[in-house]
């Protein structure tokens, strides 16, 4: 998709970049560093709790996931962990207790894994039966469905890191706050999708990008595809993105291959910690821009 609309020149305000077409395609304007971001914000908030190692696990499939294991191995040692072992299984493992176990073996501190929905609730769930003590961070994408599956066990023992904050630090943040209010009244309206039981980690942050466009919009004569893609390209001042982009999010322009790291924002996400069945910050936010840019080697 991004690549037709580029070609329309229909300018794309993105959540998240999830590959290089998105980073550079000259109508892109990422908020967030997505799948590329993930490992080192992870590594980065591992390293700010002065971990040393760490047991990297991931799926054995061509395309995201695989890529993102590969990333992870190279996000780890740009913030300066030892890694204590690494491990590519198939999708929908029937037993995932035998990598359990050799995660446990290894001795690692953390575990780093990009397993999602049930493999991943199923290598959590392994872990906790073998009495692992370590910490287990995931990728935040989890389903509040799924965080509630996982249990009181895994309270306080599972980390994450997310380029955007959860809707429980509406008391911290006051821009999800606001969102959160606006939910409770769309609720209150007749809106049963509003409960916030249905917000994931990405609905805050599309909320807060229409904010932004208006930001941009709202100064134009004329609003069409031409002027708003002008517009996003010169914008010098950081757009108001609600919280939900620490620093504000400045477009900006490409900065070379083989990502142009300034366009997807200020680069900085959140430490997260589960805490009663939901995600909650365990942190402020952080800036990973020096593992980031280790990593990619730019």
């Amino acid at each position: 998709m991004a690549t037709i609309l580029a070609a329309a020149k229909i300018p794309q305000i993105n959540i998240s970049a999830a590959s290089n077409t998105q980073f550079t395609c000259a109508t892109c304007f990422p908020i967030g560093t997505g799948s590329i971001g993930y490992p080192a914000g992870v590594m980065n908030a591992i390293k700010a709790r002065h971990g040393k190692s760490v047991y990297i696990v991931g799926v054995a499939l061509t395309g995201l996931t695989q890529i993102t294991s590969t990333y992870a191995v190279k996000a780890a040692q740009a913030a300066g962990l030892s890694i204590a072992g690494t491990q590519l299984e198939p999708p929908a493992l029937p037993d995932w207790s035998p990598v359990a176990a050799q995660i446990a073996a290894s001795g690692a501190p953390y575990v780093w894994t990009f397993l999602l929905g049930s493999d991943g609730i199923s290598l959590i769930k392994s872990l906790e039966a073998i009495g692992y003590k370590g910490k287990i961070t995931v990728i935040s994408a989890y389903t509040a469905f799924e965080l509630q599956e996982l249990g009181s066990a895994a309270n306080g023992q599972v980390l994450s890191w997310s380029a955007n904050p959860p809707l429980s630090a509406a008391h911290q943040l006051p821009g999800v706050g606001k969102f959160v209010e606006q939910l409770a009244k769309e609720q209150a309206s007749g809106d049963s999708d509003a409960q916030q039981a249905n917000i994931d980690l990405i609905s805050g942050p599309n909320w807060a990008a229409v904010w932004a466009f208006a930001g941009v919009a709202k100064k134009l004569k004329s609003v069409t595809a031409a002027t708003v893609l002008a517009a996003l390209k010169v914008q010098k001042a950081p757009l108001n993105m609600q919280d939900f982009v620490a620093g504000g999010w400045t477009p900006g322009a490409p900065s070379g291959a083989p990502f142009p790291l300034q366009k997807a924002g200020p680069l900085t996400g959140y430490p997260l910690v589960l805490q009663n069945d939901a995600w909650s910050l365990s942190g402020p936010a952080q800036n990973i821009k020096s593992v980031l840019t280790a990593m990619l080697g730019s």
